[in-house]
């Protein structure tokens, strides 16, 4: 059994003391944006400030890194990162975009991260929520299924159709796999309407839940991911 890393970064810490602290220690999923994420912390002209939240085992690391514009004029580029302690007990990074502005605590950003606002408490699988809702009715027409009466968050799309029986069902690196059947809309949110799901990844395995009786799993990616819808 590999050994869990332990949670160590802080508030305050320096490029050099971040650097040591999660070097060698990061998952394989998310080698890419370690790679980006080590060499903006070793330029030249570069600042940090670091928010930690010791409870979820998360920071939230902004880079800011001195240059000039085209101009020749003094700007700068800022990158923001979240660490934490995946499934695995490896650090995981993770480059976030598209923060809205008024965001400016770490429970704050993690509460939009995680979709609160939109009813979301639970993640399942590494980046993947989950929440059940009320099992809707499945209709036909003209030979595709679809969802109606639906009730779901306000701002999610309510037009979920059935995915064809032969494609793979992927939300990011994730197979979903069902006794059941499921719908999706282009927002890539995913419905569950059976009575098991399964999540299926290289890195983080298998997981199978109950979905309770009554209800279907709703499912989306958490935000800020580059290329993962919003």
């Amino acid at each position: 059994m590999v050994k869990r890393v332990k949670f160590s970064l802080r508030d305050g810490m320096t490029p050099e003391q971040l650097l040591s602290a999660v070097k060698g220690k990061i998952s394989g999923e998310t080698q890419q944006a370690a790679l980006s994420f080590e060499e903006s912390l070793t330029k030249e002209n570069v600042s940090v400030t670091v928010k930690t939240d010791k409870v979820r085992e998360t920071a939230v690391v902004r880079i800011l890194t001195s240059t000039t514009d085209s101009l020749s004029l003094p700007t700068y580029i800022e990158e923001t990162y979240l660490v934490g302690i995946n499934d695995e007990g490896f650090y995981y990074v993770h480059e976030l975009t598209g923060i809205p502005p008024n965001i400016k605590t770490i429970e704050e950003l993690l509460s939009w991260v995680n979709r609160a606002d939109q009813g979301f408490a639970e993640r399942i699988q590494g980046d993947i929520l989950l929440q059940f809702i009320k099992k809707p009715e499945i209709k036909e027409d003209y030979g595709r299924k679809f969802l109606s009466n639906l009730q779901i968050p306000s701002g999610i799309s309510s037009d979920f159709y059935k995915l064809h029986e032969d494609e793979n069902v992927m939300l990011g690196n994730h197979k979903i796999l069902t006794d059941g059947e499921v719908f999706r809309n282009y927002e890539n949110f995913f419905i569950v309407v059976g009575e098991t799901l399964t999540l299926q990844h290289p890195q983080h395995g298998i997981k199978t839940i109950t979905i309770p009786k009554g209800t279907a799993a709703l499912l989306a990616p958490q935000r800020g991911r580059t290329g993962i819808a919003d």
